[in-house]
């Protein structure tokens, strides 16, 4: 199954991006998601989460039922984070190297359905989030 959606550029987290999934019927579907579960801490902003690491996606309430559930992959030709906490924000940027120009590969992930503020005291939204996996630097 394939939803309806522009191609982008480059993936930058908090932005929507396609995603490739089991749908509930078994199907796979390709859909658009917004990059980043969101953690919400009492009296703060929400905090999005863009990446969960390799030695706590299974022992991790946060990440555990969606690595068990509900996973994914994120087709793209390009993705950037954010370098630290450093301000203005400044970016590092991946794709592979290859003969052509950005090469499409994809990433795994986890997805998850979110309901709540993406801002303090923010409208609630009903988004479908994912975050990538990475591994646990050494």
């Amino acid at each position: 199954r394939l939803a309806a959606f522009e191609p982008v550029k480059a993936i930058f987290p908090r932005h929507v991006a396609p995603g490739v999934r089991q749908s509930a019927d078994g199907e796979r579907e390709i859909m658009t998601m917004t990059w980043g579960f969101f953690r919400l801490e009492k009296g703060r902003a929400p905090k999005p989460v863009s990446n969960v690491r390799d030695d706590q996606i299974q022992t991790n309430p946060f990440w555990r039922d969606s690595f068990r559930q509900r996973r994914c992959l994120v087709p793209g030709s390009s993705f950037c984070e954010p370098n630290g906490d450093v301000k203005p924000a400044t970016w590092n940027w991946f794709a592979i190297n290859g003969t052509e120009a950005r090469p499409l590969f994809a990433f795994p992930g986890i997805w998850r359905r979110y309901k709540g503020p993406v801002k303090k005291d923010g409208a609630n939204v009903d988004i479908e989030t994912y975050a990538f996996l990475t591994t646990t630097p050494n």
